[in-house]
């Protein structure tokens, strides 16, 4: 008796269907664009929006005696003259305090202490 396998493999049947087309040709919108006939905007001065000098003051900290987070900073400003502080506590356990100005073109001024 003929012992060998035999093979019955058949190709499976489709379970869908093709795709339908579901989309369209887009809408010819031709839009035309062209260079305003006139000037569209306004050059402005400060005065027109009612800029002025600089003015501003704030502080802020932080003290988390879990972590040991000990630091800040202070700035006041008015016009070209600006002046603050910052600190924080080191590791060592010194105060570092940075104290600083900028007036005009001076740049930044600053004296570090300990």
């Amino acid at each position: 008796a003929d012992e060998r396998p035999t093979y019955s493999y058949q190709q499976p049947q489709n379970s869908y269907s093709p795709p339908q087309n579901t989309y369209q040709a887009p809408e010819s919108s031709e839009e035309v664009y062209s260079a305003p006939s006139e000037e569209s905007y306004s050059a402005s001065s400060e005065e027109e929006y009612g800029y002025g000098p600089a003015k501003y003051d704030f502080d802020w900290s932080v003290k988390d005696e879990y972590s040991g987070n000990d630091f800040g900073q202070e700035e006041i400003r008015d016009g070209d003259r600006t002046d603050g502080s910052y600190y924080v506590h080191l590791p060592d356990g010194r105060l570092q305090k940075v104290t600083y100005y900028v007036d005009g073109d001076s740049g930044y001024v600053a004296e570090v202490t300990y």
